[in-house]
């Protein structure tokens, strides 16, 4: 892995994750991984944003790798391959726009997870379209 991908994995993704969900550091025996909702997203900086889907991005890219190195005489699709080919072509600031707009125009949705928007809102029709 790059030195700057280091960086960014050991330090950023976690105090990012933690800023978002509105958190502290949790023992490991106590700690649950926090589900950003629409709530932290609309009230997080386009910075904070932008480390989110990057530490997203950042985490797929590595179980891609992952994936490669130790299954790579398996055959078939996975999750992973969907997120790859469902992000494919998107710019970070493409992402965001798209998850801004979708709570901005879905303020009832405000409680659906980040994750779950980028996968069914964003990831999802771009697979559709590409096929």
């Amino acid at each position: 892995m790059h030195s700057s991908r280091k960086w960014l994995v050991n330090g950023i993704i976690p105090v990012v994750f933690l800023l978002l969900a509105g958190g502290s550091p949790a023992r490991a025996e106590e700690m649950t991984f926090p589900v950003v909702t629409g709530h932290q997203w609309v009230q997080s900086s386009q910075h904070e944003k932008l480390a989110y889907v990057n530490g997203m991005t950042t985490i797929i890219e590595l179980e891609k790798e992952a994936q490669c190195k130790v299954e790579a005489n398996l055959s078939g699709t996975s999750l992973n391959d969907g997120w790859v080919k469902g992000l494919a072509g998107l710019r970070l600031e493409d992402i965001v726009s798209q998850l801004d707009a979708y709570y901005r125009n879905n303020p009832t949705q405000a409680n659906r997870p980040v994750v779950e928007v980028l996968w069914y809102e964003v990831a999802s029709p771009n697979i559709a379209r590409a096929r």
